[in-house]
């Protein structure tokens, strides 16, 4: 597997380290006081998306790794909250969540609820993935972006971001700018304007993994936002050129069914 096309403060983490390993797995809300006992407060970022969007196998090629997080085609492979660490001791956890879908358990969906609820989280941002082929599915995709926009318009500005990362992002119209992209992102900002810029990633070609990591640096402080921004600037990250309107969100429960 080749390394990422650019030097980023994660990247250099991991060939510092060497060091990415599962640190604790999470099955139930009393699991946690155990995991943040090792987390040493360490910041984390949150994966989730619906079940097959490629959440496993884009954490592994984040990692240069093929094994890290388990992933296969049979939707509802992970069912718990995974936590991995990067660097010994860790400096960053990768959380790959369960996926969520029409045949979800409600269980899934409140063990994310309570990570989320929790105060000593370490959380800095969750990416939500979405499978750019197929944009937003049904209403789970519409449900979530509403929830994180509902959290962190409620929060003020105090605890974790979120971002959309668009997967499987391949062929001439996976790029910023094009007209597919911007009616994903018009569907975006519709429904969560305060959802971050995306990041256009391809785990099989490899495509925006420097500029994931990228996000990760920046949203934990390995990485200087002005790095950031200039990253954006290149056309790595969506350059969020959609004039954005705030848009009164809906109530979307807070136990959305995992698949």
């Amino acid at each position: 597997m080749p390394p990422p096309t650019s030097t980023t403060a994660f990247s250099e983490l991991l060939k510092g380290a060497g060091v990415a390993r599962r640190i604790a797995t999470v099955k139930t809300r009393q699991d946690f006081h155990h995991m943040f006992s090792k987390s040493q407060g360490a910041p984390a970022v949150l994966f989730i998306g619906r079940a097959n969007v490629g959440k496993s196998s884009l954490i592994n090629r984040l990692v240069m790794r093929n094994d890290l997080a388990r992933s296969g085609k049979r939707p509802g492979l992970t069912q718990e909250l995974n936590f991995f660490g990067i660097g010994k001791p860790p400096k960053v956890f990768l959380v790959d969540a369960p996926g969520y879908g029409r045949r979800g358990r409600p269980e899934w969906g409140a063990l994310v609820d309570s990570y989320l609820d929790m105060p000593n989280n370490h959380l800095r941002r969750v990416f939500i993935l979405l499978n750019f082929e197929h944009g937003l599915v049904g209403s789970w995709d519409p449900q979530m972006l509403e929830l994180l926009h509902q959290r962190v318009h409620d929060a003020h500005g105090v605890g974790f971001a979120f971002q959309a990362v668009f997967t499987k992002a391949e062929g001439p119209d996976a790029r910023a700018g094009s007209a597919r992209a911007k009616e994903l992102l018009q569907q975006i900002h519709q429904i969560a304007p305060t959802c971050l810029p995306p990041v256009f990633t391809s785990a099989h070609l490899g495509t925006g993994i420097d500029a994931l990591q990228l996000a990760i640096g920046e949203a934990c402080g390995l990485a200087e936002k002005a790095a950031y921004r200039e990253e954006m600037a290149r056309g790595a990250l969506d350059d969020n050129e959609i004039e954005y309107h705030h848009v009164a969100p809906r109530s979307p429960s807070t136990r959305t069914q995992r698949q």
